[in-house]
């Protein structure tokens, strides 16, 4: 596997990582190392190689993507003395900016490549706040992505995707691509580890009082200030309810969300929490009344479902969604939930209020969402299709 990061905290990769080496195959990482991880490390018999590197450098090259082939070339030298030592029989490459590298590599070797898309990254990095902005915009050019995207596909042996919306989505825009070398793996939690963390005492205070629950980054496109402003109507109507916020905030917003949570009709019902361990996140739902994804629904994220639905949903909440495609979809198949629309902060109440108005919603709501991760949406179920793809390139 190629990654552009330590490996710990990205629960995607360690995932499919753990899963693969569970089924039979060995399992190798190169990723990168800014200081605070062991160069070499053994997960559960999954061996990682850390390349030692400063952040800020690592940036510089990918900033410089389409200028200079630093970034490549960073990764070529690196990959091919990876696969040497470690005779590596297929390259599994993490996101979009890894796939030219890793056929390169996959070329040179005569070895397989997967190119895994953890995002659809030419609408991403359009969003990203550096690239918005003089000189990010200039020397980023992030336009280029989705010039490249198609090419850098036609390069892989096999595309793992979010969902069956975003594989519609790409073979619709490149019509040269093979439907039948997509492999669909969602962002799904490891539902068995996660059930095994005990639910200790509630640690919020005012227990008394309604809890909505947003885990993850803090950013304007995840709808965080949407759910600040419908906090904001839910009060100002009487209702008893406040908003823990758990995830850390994006640098370029800090300000801003400072600012937001001071506001004095909400500051007193806002708590926020940089980091919540995972350990503890089954203690934090059972103290809360509804799970919230109020992502911005668009390009960027209407082809996956984020991590913490699955999670909400498995720990029995009733999820309050936006209408963005592929949560949508789930949510409103599998009964688990309410939906409203994108960015409109009025509606988002009128979704916490039918969880609110409801006397048994976890039993309504919650019930449901449990049932179809345990059945469906978790490691095991939905990672058979990866397992199958290597199997189908007769990789061991």
């Amino acid at each position: 596997m190629l990654l552009d990061n330590p490996f710990t905290g990205d629960n995607r990769v360690v995932n499919q990582a753990r899963l693969l080496q569970q089924n039979g195959f060995e399992v190798f990482v190169l990723a990168l190392n800014y200081g605070k991880h062991a160069p070499i490390e053994d997960l559960e018999g999954v061996r990682i190689r850390r390349i030692p590197v400063p952040e800020k450098w690592k940036n510089y090259m990918f900033a410089l993507y389409h200028w200079l082939p630093l970034f490549n070339g960073f990764w070529k030298k690196h990959g091919a003395a990876f696969i040497r030592e470690f005779n590596i029989e297929a390259i599994h490459a993490h996101d979009l900016y890894m796939g030219e590298a890793g056929a390169e590599l996959a070329s040179t070797f005569n070895i397989p490549l997967v190119i895994d898309l953890h995002e659809n990254y030419p609408a991403a990095v359009l969003n990203y706040q550096w690239t918005q902005k003089f000189p990010g915009n200039l020397v980023a050019r992030p336009q280029r992505w989705q010039k490249l995207e198609g090419r850098i596909l036609a390069k892989a042996n096999r595309i793992v995707v979010l969902s069956e919306h975003h594989r519609k989505v790409l073979c619709e825009q490149y019509p040269h691509l093979n439907r039948e070398h997509f492999v669909i793996y969602p962002n799904v939690p490891d539902h068995e580890q996660l059930l095994s963390y005990p639910v200790g005492a509630n640690p919020l205070p005012h227990p008394e009082c309604h809890w909505l629950f947003y885990f993850g980054v803090i950013a304007e496109r995840r709808g965080v200030y949407t759910a600040l402003n419908a906090l904001k109507l839910l009060r100002a109507k009487g209702h008893d309810v406040r908003l823990l916020l758990a995830g850390n905030v994006n640098n370029a917003e800090r300000e801003t969300f400072e600012r937001r949570i001071q506001d004095p009709e909400i500051s007193d019902y806002v708590l926020h929490k940089p980091w919540i361990d995972i350990k503890d996140f089954p203690t934090y739902a059972k103290a809360c009344t509804a799970g919230l994804s109020p992502i911005f629904s668009g390009r960027q994220h209407d082809i996956g479902v984020a991590n913490k639905v699955f999670q909400y949903m498995l720990m029995g909440l009733p999820v309050v969604v936006s209408d963005s495609a592929a949560q949508a979809e789930i949510v409103r198949e599998r009964g688990c939930g309410v939906v409203f629309r994108s960015e409109d902060a009025g509606d988002m109440a009128r979704a916490i209020e039918a969880v609110l108005h409801e006397s048994d919603a976890k039993e309504k709501w919650g019930a449901p969402g449990t049932k179809a991760v345990l059945s469906r949406y978790n490691l095991v179920s939905m990672g058979k299709e990866l397992v199958s793809c290597y199997e189908s390139l007769e990789v061991r």
